[in-house]
C-alpha cells in the first residue's frame, strides 16, 4: 500500500513540474528587449529619416511624432527612456524632449517631442545641417534593429522667399476683425499650403470675421489680399475637408502627412 502511495505522489510531482515548465508566459520577466524606433505612426509608412525645414513653419513648437516597438514580450509595469543627441548641430536648435513611458503590457506605443522654430530664425539658410537622436541608456531597453535605431533630421531653410507671400499675416496674425487661416484649416506647413489650393485655388485671402457688409465698410484699413467673409470661409473649410477624407481614403491605410512626417488635418 506504501509503494502505490509512493508511486501516485511521484506521478502527481512530475506532472505538476512538466506543467509548469510547459506554461507559455504572458510577460517577460527577465530579459532587456530591443526597442525599434521610427518616424511616424504605428500604421502606414516607416522611415528613420525626415527633414525638418524651419522656412516652412510658424515661430513655435512643431511636432515630431515618433513609434516603438519592443523586440519580445510585454512586461506587466510601465517603462520610461529617453532620447538623446548623438551627432550633428543639437547646439543649433532648441527642442524640448522629455522622458517617454511605454505603458505596461504594451508592445509598441506612439510619442512626439518638439522642435522649436524661433521667431526670424535665419539659421541653416545657406548650409543645411543635421541632427541625429538615439535612445539614451536606461535599465529596460537595448537598441533594436540597426535600421531602428535612430532618429535622424536633416535641417533645412527655406527662409521667407520660400514662404507664400504674406504666409505670417494670412495664416497666424489675429485682430479683432482679421482672422488668420489657421483658424479654419489649422496650422501651416508647406504640404498642406499645396493640398488647399488644389481645393480652393490660389491662397491670396484674409478672413473677416463677420457677415456683415456694414461692418466690413466700417473698417478703416483693408488688407492687400482678397476679403471672405465667415460664411464663405466655412463653406472653404467643409470643401477642404470632404477633399482630405476623399484623398485619405484613396490612399488607406496612409494620410496625407506634411514634410515632417505629421498627419495634416483641418479642424471640424
Amino acid at each position: 500500500m506504501k509503494k502505490i502511495k509512493l508511486v501516485i505522489l511521484c506521478l502527481f510531482l512530475f506532472n505538476l513540474t512538466s506543467c509548469e515548465q510547459n506554461e507559455v508566459p504572458l510577460f517577460d520577466t527577465e530579459a532587456k528587449p530591443g526597442l525599434n524606433i521610427w518616424f511616424g505612426g504605428m500604421t502606414g509608412n516607416v522611415f528613420n529619416e525626415i527633414t525638418h525645414d524651419f522656412g516652412a513653419l510658424l515661430p513655435g513648437p512643431a511636432e515630431i511624432l515618433f513609434s516603438v516597438r519592443i523586440i519580445g514580450l510585454p512586461v506587466d509595469y510601465d517603462r520610461v527612456f529617453t532620447l538623446v543627441p548623438t551627432e550633428g548641430d543639437s547646439n543649433k536648435i532648441d527642442f524640448t524632449m522629455g522622458t517617454f513611458t511605454l505603458p505596461a503590457r504594451e508592445r509598441q506605443y506612439s510619442f512626439s517631442f518638439d522642435i522649436i522654430t524661433p521667431e526670424n530664425f535665419d539659421g541653416f539658410i545657406e548650409e543645411d545641417g543635421f541632427v541625429q537622436f538615439r535612445m539614451a541608456p536606461n535599465p529596460h531597453f537595448v537598441y533594436g534593429l540597426a535600421e531602428r535605431s535612430r532618429l535622424d533630421i536633416n535641417l533645412t531653410n527655406s527662409a521667407v522667399d520660400g514662404r507664400p507671400a504674406g504666409w505670417y499675416d494670412s495664416w497666424q496674425n489675429r485682430t479683432t476683425w482679421w482672422w488668420p487661416l489657421a483658424n479654419r484649416f489649422g496650422p501651416y506647413s508647406r504640404v498642406k499650403h499645396e493640398f488647399l489650393e488644389s481645393v480652393i485655388g490660389p491662397i491670396d485671402f484674409r478672413f473677416f470675421n463677420s457677415n456683415s457688409v456694414t461692418q466690413l465698410n466700417a473698417e478703416p484699413i483693408l488688407p492687400p489680399q482678397r476679403i471672405v467673409m465667415m460664411a464663405e470661409a466655412r463653406r472653404m473649410q467643409d470643401l477642404a475637408i470632404i477633399a482630405l477624407q476623399e484623398l485619405n481614403a484613396s490612399i488607406a491605410p496612409n494620410y496625407l502627412r506634411d514634410e515632417n512626417g505629421v498627419r495634416i488635418t483641418i479642424p471640424l
